[in-house]
Order: structure tokens, then sequence, then C-alpha cells
């Protein structure tokens, strides 16, 4: 599972390259129909391109980066496609290499500079929310780990019961009320194990969401036992089996995590709305947003992810213009051609330390009916 650790790690191994490195982002999604039959393959060859053509004539850099191209497509080759994204770093001279598929969506890219581009994979852990996954029943728990699409066991709680259950008659028969009591005292047990494990999990600072999984009873009882700081972070409560598999654990925590990513998502974007309504550090529109990216003004982009704009940009003066005109006609700077313009702005705030989110569905629908489907909160 990625972590801050293996970003550390990372940084670290940085000090020691001897020249520029390859790092690269390949959609290798395969619910992507242009993923299908390996056309990855293809696509990475594409982001290969234009770096290549970039060296031309800079030897012997250029041979460095055929070598560590040649790295990457020689693992892309044999690569048995089983997440969203890989990440490929390489620098032969300096013997690194590293990869790691990532069960989340990052924009696709391929770079070659002195040091590792680690944008992105910062932006994604900043970005995706950790959960942990409380599944029980009357005498086991199991919690999970979640973060990042991945999903990691990480203790697993068994209570025994311990009661001899005999028929009524019996010389051993105990009375209804002992039993009773010899059952909640087990419960509560049970319980306060689970919610101790919780908050040994939260101090570590392990986890920003918590899922209750299993028998209606015990996740009530549970959510009763949290304290406060716990029982906000509870995001929602499923039926599931104690014994399912870590498969359908995950199925079903990425339905509930979809539903709350939505959620969230509407909230931002009213939120947005209200704001750049007001005039209150916010902004909507490709016009405002634009200029707002060329000052250098966004904390946060956020945009349709079916945003295309229809026109072109100059992110030297932030005005946008017709599609197809190659200088501004305020500055005369040049213009990012509307297929452009998007990545293009991205890139400048993500240089900036800004932050990105895209969003879907409903979100989506509200950002494009109101304002063209862009919009930004403000650092000033």
């Amino acid at each position: 599972m990625l972590s801050q650790d293996t970003l550390e790690v990372l940084m670290r191994s940085e000090q020691s390259l001897r020249g520029p490195a390859l790092s690269v982002y390949l959609d290798v999604d395969q619910s992507n129909p242009r993923n299908r039959n390996r056309e990855f393959e293809a696509t990475l060859r594409g982001l290969l391109r234009p770096v290549e053509e970039d060296l031309a004539g800079r030897e012997p850099e250029l041979q460095l980066f055929h070598s560590d191209a040649a790295r990457a497509a020689s693992f892309v080759k044999d690569y048995k496609p089983d997440a969203k994204t890989l990440v490929i770093f390489s620098d032969q001279a300096s013997d690194l290499f590293w990869a790691k598929g990532l069960h989340v969506p990052t924009r696709e890219s391929a770079v070659w500079e002195r040091g590792l581009f680690l944008r992105p994979l910062i932006a994604a852990l900043d970005e995706y929310e950790s959960y942990v996954v409380a599944l029980a029943d009357r005498e086991r728990a199991r919690l999970f780990l979640g973060h990042m699409g991945e999903l990691d066991e990480f203790a697993d709680l068994f209570e025994p019961d311990g009661r001899e259950r005999r028929t009524v008659g019996t010389d051993h028969w105990r009375s209804q009320a002992s039993f009773q009591r010899h059952a909640l005292e087990h419960t509560l047990s049970h319980v306060h194990a689970i919610v101790q494990a919780l908050l040994e999990a939260d101090q570590r600072g392990n986890f920003d969401r918590l899922i209750l999984a299993g028998g209606i009873a015990v996740r009530s009882q549970i959510e009763l036992a949290l304290p406060k700081r716990l029982r906000r972070k509870v995001v929602s409560s499923v039926e599931l089996p104690v014994g399912a598999s870590r498969g359908e654990v995950l199925e079903a925590v990425q339905r509930i995590e979809e539903e709350v990513e939505r959620k969230e998502e509407v909230r931002v974007v009213e939120e947005l709305l209200t704001a750049a309504g007001k005039g209150q550090g916010a902004t909507v529109g490709l016009d405002g947003t634009l200029e707002a990216v060329a000052r250098g003004q966004v904390h946060k982009l956020i945009y349709a992810d079916s945003f295309l704009s229809d026109r072109a940009g100059c992110l030297s003066c932030g005005a946008a213009q017709p599609n197809g005109e190659s200088s501004c006609t305020r500055c005369g700077g040049t213009l990012e051609p509307a297929a452009r313009l998007l990545d293009t702005m991205v890139d400048r705030v993500e240089c900036n330390g800004g932050r990105i989110e895209a969003v879907k569905g409903k979100a989506a629908e509200l950002m494009t009916q109101k304002d063209g489907g862009m919009g930004a909160f403000l650092r000033f």
C-alpha cells in the first residue's frame, strides 16, 4: 500500500541520483476500452515520443533517456494490468528502477528531469482519504485499513462466548436471567476490545473515515460505544458476514466510498458556487479561473470531469480567446489551444502548490449548468 513512508523512501532516493530520471504515469485501467488488448503499450510510446524529440541533438543525455525508456517499455511489455495507474521511476545511471500499480487514476505523463516527478503521488496521498473497516459479529472482529483502492487486514479479534448451550430441563439448565447477563457481559467485553483497537489505530493517525460492517446489532453496539471523535468518522454501516473475503469487503467498501465521494463533491461545489456568488475567495467560469491560474492565485482548481474548453487561453495574462489563434491579442503571449488548455492549467496550479479536484455525477452537472464546468478557491 502506498504510504507516506513510501514517499519518504523515494525522496531519499532522489539524493543519490547521478543525472536526469524518467518518471512515467500510465493509465492501465482495464475498465477503460482504450486499454484493451494492451493498447497502453502504444500509449507509453506516445508519451515518450515528445520527450525524445525535445532531446534531439543533446548527446549523451539522449542515450541516457533511451536507456531508461527501454527499461520502462520492457517492464510494461511484461506487466499484467491489475491497477488503474502504473507508476515507473527509472535512472539506470544510478541503478534506480521503481514501479508500482495504483488503484486510483492520475493524469498520464512522461517526465525527464533531474529528480523524480513525485507531484502526482503527493497529490494522490493528499486527496484520497484513508479509512478503517470494522467487520464484526458477536465473537469475532476483523479490522481493515484501506487507502487509494487498496485494503489490508491489520487485526483479527476473537472473543469466544464460552457458554455451554444446553436444552431446558437438564440438571445444568441456567436461569434465563443468568444466561442473558452472561451474554451481555460477553458482548460488552467484545465491543470494548473492538473500540480499543480502533482507538489505537486512530492514535497512530491511520485513518480519516470509519465504516462499520457485520450484523446490525453488533454494529449498533459498537457505534454507541465509540467516543465522539471516532463516532464523527463513521460514514456508513453495511451488512456483511464476518467471514467475508477480502475481495468482498473491498467491493462493499468501494461502493460506499463512491457514494461518500460523490456527496462530498456536491458539498464542495455548492460551497464554491456560494463563495463565488458572494465574491468571497472563489471564482467560477473559464475566464475568471484562467486569470486566477495565470496570477498564481488558485488554492484549489475544481472542474467537471467532462470539461472541454471551446477557447484557447493565455497563461501569461489569463485571457481566454477564440480557438485557432496562435498569439494573445492582449499581451502577445503564446496561446494554449483549447485541446490542451485544461492540462496546462492543471500543471500550472500543481507547480504553484495548489490542489486539483475533478468532480463527477451531480457535482459535475452543477458545475456545468451554473458556470461552464470550472472554478477555483483562491489564496488571495
